[in-house]
């Protein structure tokens, strides 16, 4: 074996050492602080709260009021009774496929209910290994191990668990899709497809690669089945609480610091926009979010039906700057850039970038917890992510393997 070869060896497995030992620190360190904060109780601050006072008002029949947010107000204020009085609203603003299915949540007590779903969350982690195994295609105890720990180390994973968001279940549904559309399933990619819906903006990149790549067949079961939960959620609501729903959201994109919107913690573009702009021009930064959503997607349409790269590469890129210009994101659903990365690296098969990607969970510690306010709304992980998009635009051939890397 050369010596150049036999050193970049031995260098990488130091590395994985190191990045295990770290992430598996942090993931302590995360597991202790979740615990310190249900022993104190203080749960009921989460955005579950929000989510608990949809499936309560649904199944209370007072559906056709879902999105009015004064009834939304009187139900929270009832629900969670630690509320101080001028306390504001934190706003179920789900489509109505959402809220139907808490229902069966919101049968038990709201901490009961919290924790169950906490427990369902800890099954579909699980779940989200095994699935990120089969893309990062793991063949020795070591890489298994790099890659629970970074994966679990996440914050944003913990940020969801601790919440009790959707987001790891949007994650599952959209890293399920890869799988499935490699694998030419159908009817599971449609289903997966359907969703990751649960939160639209985290699927709009997915639907525009499935009806740009041209999957006639999973968009016809797609079609199919969300027609059918539409149907069903309307049928427990009505068709006017999809306009309701639609205006809530048009409000919510114009507030910054009200109804739980705060664009200086998101992790997109819009960020950065805010950062520069600042708050007294939320309609200028709201016009450019949605300008770069609409211009981005015609790129990657353009990317899909031409076939610009590998495919691997074309997802990983896609996934990545579909992320980056989604107009909300707040740090939950970060949790998602972790698909992306993980198939870009799998593409870039580069030493130094693995090393680097080990100490993400640490860096977006830093970020999300470290530091107040970043100036201009440059984040640190939102930054590195824009650079790895960057370097996600250079040609590679998937096929040649160059460089040795712990998940080869």
């Amino acid at each position: 074996m050369p010596d150049s070869t036999w050193n970049q060896q031995q260098r990488l497995s130091w590395l994985v050492r190191l990045g295990i030992t770290i992430n598996l620190g942090l993931t302590v360190a995360l597991v202790f602080l979740w615990s310190q904060q249900a022993l104190r109780g203080e749960f009921w601050r989460s955005d579950f709260s929000m989510l608990y006072t949809g499936g309560t008002m649904v199944l209370e029949g007072n559906a056709s009021r879902l999105y009015e947010l004064d009834a939304q107000l009187e139900t929270q204020r009832r629900l969670l009774p630690q509320l101080e009085p001028n306390a504001g609203l934190l706003p179920f603003n789900y489509p109505p496929t959402t809220a139907v299915p808490l229902c069966l949540l919101v049968k038990l007590s709201r901490s009961t209910a919290f924790y169950t779903w906490s427990a369902l969350q800890l099954v579909l982690l699980g779940l989200l290994v095994r699935q990120f195994l089969l893309l990062s295609e793991c063949k020795s105890a070591e890489q298994f191990v790099l890659l629970l720990a970074t994966l679990t180390a996440f914050p944003a994973v913990f940020v969801s668990l601790q919440m009790g968001q959707l987001s790891i279940l949007v994650l599952v549904a959209l890293a399920g899709w890869v799988l499935a559309m490699q694998e030419n399933r159908v009817r599971l990619t449609a289903l997966c497809l359907v969703m990751a819906t649960i939160k639209p903006q985290l699927a709009i990149t997915a639907v525009v690669i499935t009806v740009a790549d041209r999957r006639w067949r999973v968009l016809f079961w797609s079609t199919l089945l969300g027609l059918a939960w539409v149907a069903v959620a309307t049928v427990f609501t009505d068709w006017q609480a999809w306009w309701n729903w639609l205006s809530v959201l048009r409000r919510s994109a114009g507030e910054a610091g009200q109804l739980g919107i705060f664009p200086e913690r998101m992790y997109c573009l819009k960020c950065i926009l805010f950062g520069i702009l600042g708050r007294d021009h939320m309609g200028l930064v709201n016009t450019l979010s949605f300008g770069l959503l609409a211009l981005t997607l015609v790129i990657l349409s353009m990317m899909w039906i031409a076939n610009w790269y590998g495919f691997r590469q074309r997802l990983a890129l896609s996934l990545l700057l579909g992320t980056l210009v989604i107009p909300h994101l707040n740090p939950a659903d970060a949790v998602v850039y972790a698909l992306p990365t993980l198939l870009g690296a799998k593409v870039i098969r580069a030493a130094w970038l693995w090393s680097a990607l080990v100490l993400m969970p640490t860096l977006f510690l830093i970020d999300c917890y470290g530091a107040v306010k970043w100036s201009f709304g440059l984040r640190p992980f939102l930054v590195a992510m824009i650079g790895l998009t960057l370097f996600l635009l250079r040609p590679v051939r998937e096929t040649v393997d160059t460089v040795p890397s712990p998940l080869p």
